[in-house]
């Protein structure tokens, strides 16, 4: 099979979020029924994700994150998978719902795709809803813990979450390691097939004291790159934005954000983010200074969905139009809330010092639209800072001020016509 590698969809960033947090709570339940020795997970090759035990195929698995309820929306993929399964002599081949099919019956489906069955999880059900896979995740990883009598701390919410996000990085890890040996040149269909995570890397982290490795600034960073993945796969099965342009130029910004550096996706956040102070030293500060789902969703990913493309570069995105320059915010908030915005832009920039507010002459929001901040935030005329002098603090209020606030509606006026 290697002289002759299978198709990947692995150069396609939006569809690993949902399969790839899928194939871990398959591979969490093939442990906690004692299966290691030997097995190893493979993304996006033979399928979406298949499991291997001693280099030998033991099942395919298709999973598919749409809204569609209809079984014409899914024949497709079922066939593939049925395909599949006689080209690579695999007859346990398992197809991954997020959403029920209401117009045709398990049984009938699976009578007419044999060999293949839809999977049923520790609820019942024959799908997992996009928003209860963190969730039935833990509920694996918990599961694992009882049947191995692990300590009373490691069956805690807050272990398990730690746990779960370390199990996360293991398989964020292994696509971004994908992508990096595509873009440096190689094929990407050995890549993908060569390219399988041990079983045993899994149970490591498992058996292992979590709590020993410390949680510190990298760890919720990581935090914030889950966060980005979770609320782009929302966004993509809310808006059902599947194989088209828009979802090739959404795939390519996330994807540009996830293999930025850390001091990439602090000024980036920083960029997006003016109208708060961003700090991640700590669980309070991930909590209560990070970005939201609503934010995120309503405007940062509205304003690359509807803007033509342009480049991400060093925790930026700047579009250029008739001499201006125009930077996305995650600003979601009504016209009416427009003077408190402002204030807000300007006296946390001058904690954040967003590289941004520099270059641009617009920022992009949902919905607010100002001259300037000048004449909504006059009241901020003067900020403490223990590390720079007031003059200097004044100077860049001043600077900030000449800034603008553009909504959507206006930044596809004068960016895309």
């Amino acid at each position: 099979m290697s002289s002759s590698f299978p198709h990947t969809a692995i150069s396609s960033w939006s569809g690993y979020i949902y399969q790839g947090k899928i194939a871990l709570y398959h591979v969490l339940k093939l442990l906690a029924e004692g299966e290691d020795s030997g097995y190893e997970l493979q993304l996006d090759s033979l399928e979406d994700f298949s499991i291997f035990r001693n280099g030998k195929v033991v099942s395919l698995h298709q999973v598919k994150a749409k809204k569609s309820d209809l079984f014409s929306g899914y024949s497709e993929a079922f066939e593939k998978l049925k395909g599949n399964s006689e080209k690579y002599f695999c007859d346990n081949a398992q197809f991954h719902l997020s959403t029920g099919i209401r117009d045709k019956s398990c049984l009938d489906i699976e009578s007419e795709c044999r060999p293949v069955k839809i999977y049923c999880y520790h609820d019942g059900n024959p799908y997992c809803k996009v928003k209860d896979v963190e969730s039935f995740i833990c509920f694996k990883i918990k599961k694992y813990y009882e049947d191995n009598s692990a300590p009373a701390w490691k069956l805690e919410d807050t272990y398990i979450e730690i746990t779960k996000n370390y199990l996360d990085k293991i398989i964020v890890a292994k696509i971004l390691f994908s992508h990096a040996e595509i873009h440096a040149g190689r094929y990407d269909r050995a890549v993908a097939f060569q390219e399988r995570v041990k079983f045993e890397e899994f149970k490591s982290v498992l058996d292992m004291n979590l709590n020993s490795k410390g949680v510190g600034s990298e760890y919720y960073l990581f935090l914030i790159r889950r966060d980005i993945q979770n609320y782009y796969l929302e966004f993509c099965v809310e808006n059902s934005i599947e194989l088209c342009s828009v979802a090739e130029k959404l795939n390519n910004y996330v994807l540009s954000i996830e293999t930025m550096d850390n001091d990439e996706l602090i000024e980036f956040i920083k960029n997006i983010m003016p109208h708060r102070e961003f700090k991640f030293d700590s669980l309070s500060d991930y909590k209560n200074s990070s970005l939201t789902r609503d934010e995120f969703k309503d405007a940062f990913l509205a304003i690359l969905r509807e803007l033509t493309k342009t480049d991400c570069e060093c925790g930026k995105i700047i579009w250029n139009s008739n001499g201006l320059n125009y930077g996305p915010t995650i600003i979601n908030s009504g016209p009416s809330s427009a003077g408190r915005i402002c204030e807000r832009i300007v006296s946390s920039s001058a904690k954040n010092n967003p590289s941004i507010l520099y270059e641009i002459d617009s920022l992009i929001t949902s919905d607010i639209s100002v001259p300037s901040l000048e004449g909504a935030a006059n009241n901020v005329v003067d900020v403490e800072d223990e590390f720079e002098s007031r003059e200097r603090i004044a100077a860049k209020i001043t600077n900030w001020k000449k800034v603008s606030l553009v909504n959507i509606d206006s930044a596809k006026r004068d960016i895309n016509d």
